[in-house]
C-alpha cells in the first residue's frame, strides 16, 4: 500500500502540477493518483473520489500510462479502491463532526457514505492479498464509525453489530501487524462501546505500551484508561 504523508503540502501548487501534467497526458495514472491524494488530504472528497476511480479505470482497462518519478511506485488497483473507500469514510467523519448525526437526513448521509466506504475496501481486498492488516483495520475503524453514527440514533441492536464486526476487524489486523498502537487503540475503542471495559482496558494498555513516544497518542490512550478508571476498573497499575 502506498503510504502518505501526513505533512500538509501546498495544495493550490500541487494540484496545479498535477493539473499541467494531466491535462498533456490525461492517462497518467500517478498524476491522477497524486492529485487525487491532495483533494484527499484538502477534504475536497468529490474531487478525491473522481481522481481515484479515474485510476481505477486507467488500471483495470490497462490504458494507463507512467512516468517514474523519484521515491514514486505505480499504484495498485488496490491502492485507488483503498484511497477512494478511505475518501467516502473520511467525508462521513468530517460531515458528522459537524452534525453527529442529528437529523435523519444526516444520519443517512453518513450511513450512505461509510457503507460506500466498506464496498470500496472490499475491493481493494479482491485485488491485494487478502491478510493486509491496514485494510482490515480500515473496516474496523469504518464499523466502529457505523456503530456509533447507529448508537446516537438509539439503534443499540445494530450498534452492537457494528461493534462486533469492528472487533472481528481489528483482531484480523492485530494478528497480521501485532506492533501497530493504533489497531489495539482502535480494538479498545469497540471494546468500550460494548461496555467491555476489562477487553478494552488491555488493549488501550497494550496500544500504548507500542508507541509510548508519540505525544498526542499516549495522551488519548491515557485519557480513556483514565475513564476506565472512573468506572470502577483499577487501571493505575497500566500507564
Amino acid at each position: 500500500m502506498i503510504a502518505m504523508d501526513d505533512a500538509t503540502p501546498d495544495f493550490s501548487k500541487a494540484n496545479q502540477n498535477f493539473d499541467r501534467v494531466i491535462e498533456t497526458n490525461p492517462n497518467n495514472v500517478m498524476a491522477h493518483f497524486q492529485r487525487g491524494q491532495s483533494y484527499f488530504l484538502a477534504n475536497n472528497f468529490d474531487e478525491a473520489i473522481s481522481e481515484f476511480n479515474s485510476c481505477i479505470d486507467l488500471l483495470i482497462n490497462d490504458t494507463y500510462t507512467y512516468e517514474e518519478y523519484e521515491a514514486d511506485e505505480l499504484p495498485t488497483i488496490s491502492d485507488a479502491y483503498y484511497m477512494c473507500g478511505r475518501s467516502y469514510a473520511k467525508r462521513s467523519f468530517v460531515e458528522r463532526e459537524k452534525d453527529y448525526c442529528g437529523t435523519l437526513q444526516n444520519y443517512n448521509f453518513f450511513m450512505q457514505n461509510l457503507i460506500t466506504a466498506i464496498e470500496y475496501l472490499d475491493k481493494a481486498s479482491e485485488y491485494k492479498l487478502k491478510n493486509d492488516a491496514e485494510i482490515y483495520d480500515g473496516h474496523g475503524i469504518i464499523y466502529f464509525s457505523m456503530a456509533e453514527c447507529e448508537k446516537m440514533n438509539g439503534n443499540n441492536t445494530k450498534a452492537n453489530d457494528y461493534y462486533h464486526k469492528a472487533i472481528d476487524c481489528f483482531k484480523v489486523a492485530v494478528d497480521i501487524n501485532p506492533n501497530d498502537g493504533y489497531i489495539y487503540y482502535g480494538l479498545g475503542n469497540a471494546y468500550e462501546g460494548l461496555e467491555k471495559r476489562k477487553e478494552a482496558m488491555d488493549a488501550f494498555r497494550k496500544a500504548l505500551s507500542l508507541d509510548p513516544e508519540n505525544n498526542n497518542f499516549a495522551k488519548d490512550v491515557i485519557a480513556k484508561l483514565i475513564e476506565l478508571e472512573k468506572e470502577g476498573i483499577d487501571v493505575s497499575k497500566h500507564y
